[in-house]
């Protein structure tokens, strides 16, 4: 298993790897057998997920319609 930097420079090798790395894309190259069964799960520390819920403004609105907020002033 490698990674790489955008610019495709190996910046480490192996299966376990503590990289402190500044934001930007990255790509984690795993080469395996094609008849091989292969399962990966990487763990990456110190990001956040970015939100996938809806804009503030409709979360408020979803929450009027369900009388959980008030749409007064």
């Amino acid at each position: 298993m490698r990674l790489l930097d955008a610019g495709g420079r190996v910046l480490g090798e192996g299966l376990v790897q503590y990289k402190s790395v500044p934001a930007g894309d990255y790509v984690l190259e795993v080469q395996a057998p094609n008849d091989a069964a292969l399962s990966l799960q990487a763990a990456v520390v110190g990001i956040a997920a970015p939100n996938r819920g809806p804009p503030p403004d409709v979360q408020q609105s979803y929450l009027e319609l369900v009388g959980l907020r008030s749409n007064a002033p």
